[in-house]
Parts: structure tokens; sequence; C-alpha cells
């Protein structure tokens, strides 16, 4: 990407951009915000770094509004999951959202491009080991083969789980998966477990924002496990830290909650979301990126109600 290569902002409602140059100046100025919601799993210095790095490998995210980047970051900061990496906790997904940006001439709004905190299931399973409460978790996919082998045999009453490996084991294919479960061992020696068949799975896929989007297509295993892991952290019988609480809310829509009711992280991060001006009537000037394009991984098990994943409709009705 150029220099022109722009982050979007509103400003008295138009769409205004700011070269690529300049991002780092922004995430300068909002870093006292941010370390007013870090905790000690992820310094605003090494989100930073971290993101100029996404955005490097991912330009899209140079055209996201500065109001969807600060409510990103702060959701990272809040929970201490460092998007990207090795580490899998965390995503930071650019996405067309269709009900923002400045109205066009018939008063509808003419769509902006917004960053999503998308958690994945690493990111879960870290946060219910640093909740105290939990000494183990594990979720997993299991294929119609290991049943016919019986290297799978799962128990309601007692709780219990055998899932066993062998070495001759045929090469697992994703179309062979007929469900999956998910355990969790508490600190006061309690098992809660869980089984979900491939029609349960399905039916939470086809509820995602996109239910044939990159993630689900092309890591459908990895999916299943996040699908299976918030089934059993929302079933009520594990308890969840504040942080976890926030996670499983944004990885859906975080703003249902009336505002009484709202966590602490969650007023955190209304402290420095950026006030929306009144739409201008008019479109405003519309950045005109480079062809390029980069590999963008789609939304995954929770989607967000207000925006369609697209792209941004032809300008002047081209």
């Amino acid at each position: 990407m150029t220099e022109s290569t722009a982050v979007a902002t509103r400003d008295g409602g138009k769409l205004q951009t700011t070269g690529s140059a300049g991002i780092q100046d922004y995430l300068d100025s909002i870093k006292p915000k941010l370390e007013e919601a870090a905790t000690k799993h992820l310094t605003p210095d090494r989100l930073i770094r971290v993101f100029l790095g996404i955005a490097v490998r991912n330009p899209k995210i140079y055209e996201c509004t500065r109001e969807s980047i600060v409510n990103a970051l702060s959701q990272c900061t809040s929970t201490g999951l460092e998007p990207g990496g090795i580490l899998k906790h965390a995503d930071l997904i650019p996405r067309w959202n269709k009900h923002a940006g400045p109205l066009d001439g018939t008063g509808n709004p003419r769509g902006a491009r917004e960053l999503y905190f998308q958690p994945r299931y690493g990111g879960l399973a870290e946060l219910a080991r640093r909740s105290g409460e939990v000494t183990r978790v594990n979720a997993a996919p299991v294929y119609q083969g290991e049943l016919d082998r019986e290297l799978f045999v799962y128990s309601h009453e007692p709780p219990a789980i055998r899932h066993d490996w062998a070495a001759d084991s045929p090469a697992l294919n994703d179309k062979d998966i007929i469900g999956g479960y998910a355990v969790a061992e508490l600190v006061n020696g309690c098992r809660v477990q869980l089984w979900m068949s491939l029609a349960q799975i399905d039916k939470r896929r086809q509820a995602s924002a996109k239910p044939n989007g990159n993630f689900w297509t092309d890591w459908f295993p990895e999916m299943v496990r996040k699908t299976l892991l918030r089934s059993l952290f929302s079933g009520g019988l594990v308890p969840m830290s504040e942080e976890m609480s926030f996670v499983m809310a944004a990885d859906t829509d975080m703003n249902f909650e009336p505002p009484e009711k709202k966590t602490r992280i969650q007023r955190n991060i209304d402290a420095f979301r950026v006030e929306k001006p009144a739409p201008a009537e008019t479109v405003a000037e519309v950045i005109d990126a480079e062809a390029r394009e980069v590999a963008v991984v789609d939304s995954d098990a929770g989607g967000h109600p207000d925006y369609d994943g697209g792209e941004p409709p032809p300008i002047g009705g081209e």
C-alpha cells in the first residue's frame, strides 16, 4: 500500500481520511485511554506494536473508522487477549458495515469499513484458566471413524469422556465430523462437560453473520471447538470471570445490556467511544485504495447484527 492508504473517521458527518503514516500518531494519542483499561496480560505498547504488524499484512485495516479501531483495541486491552500471533487468542477483522457512514442522496447510510474484535477458542480457554476457577479445559471434534473403532466413549452420568488415539487411524476429514465435546475441571473437583451433535453445531453456524465465511469453510474443526467452549461456558455450570463474561458478550453484540447492567469492562469501553456527529446528507470522499487484495478472516461463531460482511457498492451507482 502507498501512503494514500487511509484510516477513516467522521467529521461533521463526513467520512474523512488520514494517511497511513498518521496512524502512529493516532495510536499514541489514545494510548493513555488504553492504559486505563489495560490488564497485566497485555500492555498498550505491546498491543500497538502487534496492531501495526497486523495492519501491514492486511491493509484493509487502514480503511476502518477510527471509532471502530479504538473500540476493538480497547476490547483487547480490557480482556488481555492479544490479537493474531502464535497465541491464537483473538482476531482483528475489518468488515464492511452497510449501516454505518454518511448518508447518500436518498437518505440511506453509505456504509463504512469497521474493525471488529473476535475472540478465538484459544482465547476463551485462556480466560477460563486465568479465572482461577478452572484447572483444565478442553474441546475437540469427534469423527465417525473414531466412533466406529470405539476410540471415543461418552458417559453423561457419571460424567466421563474417553477419547483415544490410534497410530493406524485413517486421515481425518472435516466432512466426517459427527459432533464434539467440551469439558472443564474446576478447582473444587467438579467436572462439567457437554456433547453437541453436528446438527446442533450447524444450527449455531447458521445463526452466525457469515456461515459460509473463511472461518467456517477453512477452519471448521477450530470453529467446532470454539462453538463447544462457548456453549460450555454459557451453560451456567462453569464460573466465569468478568473478562470471560465480557468476551462472551462481545462475540455477539456487547451493547444489548442496558447501561445500569454493564460490567466494569463495558463501561471502560464506553468511556472512550468516539461520539458520532449527525450524518451528512451527501456521500463524502471515499478512499481509493489499491487493488491489492489481502485474505481477511470472516466472522466466526458469534455474528454482529449490523453488518453483512460484504464489500462497499460502487461509487455513484457505477
